[in-house]
């Protein structure tokens, strides 16, 4: 188990400064121990509070609801080792002696669907950044899109050897519906502009809006494909 950097540390009748805390763990007399202590420093030792076979019953953000960014494999690891403190007794102080759920995590590089789908129904995590392979991201689009916890280009694409630009295919209707315009610039706030770094290939687009549409620039479309009547393609 890993040793706590500066954290305060306290049971059911002690309560422990941080240079006492690697002793009284060493020296403990019961199984488990809460931990009450500011954001920056439980997020320093996150890996320590939650390892296998952490004893810690609780974890109580001292000031409010402040940020905790982890990766995604520190995620998980909470989630197996200490899935009890995660489910109801991962807290936030919001006055002197009232405590309340902890709401200001913020889950960066995951890779899976599966961590993915946890951390937006986490009701711990308030924000989440991406990083996965262009084919899961296709697969998770539509929870990619839908989700509110999705940070501002918070949507990347692994990288490649050689390197290239990620593409992602959309129909026409998929590009609108998700924040394109109709020149295809993204609109600002929209589920697209959560994209990092990558281009758009439009597909079924009628003549008309084929017409539209600019290729490259601003826009971020590198391709348009067709779908229209014979005679609209003939005019």
């Amino acid at each position: 188990m890993e040793h706590l950097k500066g954290i305060s540390m306290t049971t059911n009748i002690n309560a422990y400064s941080a240079a006492n805390a690697v002793t009284a763990m060493q020296n403990r007399s019961t199984n488990t121990y809460g931990i009450k202590d500011t954001a920056d420093n439980i997020e320093v030792n996150w890996n320590a509070i939650f390892g296998a076979g952490s004893p810690y019953s609780s974890v109580t953000v001292s000031d409010t609801n402040a940020p905790i960014s982890i990766s995604g494999t520190q995620y998980n690891a909470a989630l197996k080792n200490n899935p009890s403190v995660m489910a109801s007794n991962l807290k936030t102080m919001t006055s002197n002696t009232a405590s309340a759920n902890y709401a200001g995590l913020t889950v960066t590089g995951i890779s899976d669907a599966k961590t993915l789908a946890a951390a937006i129904g986490d009701s711990h995590v308030t924000q989440i950044k991406v990083q996965m392979s262009v084919a899961d991201i296709k697969r998770s689009l539509t929870t990619l899109t839908a989700s509110s916890k999705i940070a501002a280009s918070g949507i990347t694409a692994t990288p490649t050897s050689p390197a290239t630009t990620p593409q992602l295919d959309l129909s026409y209707a998929q590009f609108k519906a998700l924040g394109g315009t109709d020149n295809g610039v993204i609109a600002s706030t929209s589920a697209l502009s959560k994209f990092s770094g990558f281009n758009f290939a439009i597909t079924d687009a009628s003549v008309a809006q084929a017409g539209s549409l600019t290729i490259g620039g601003v826009s971020k479309i590198s391709s348009v494909a067709i779908k229209d009547s014979g005679a609209n393609i003939q005019t």
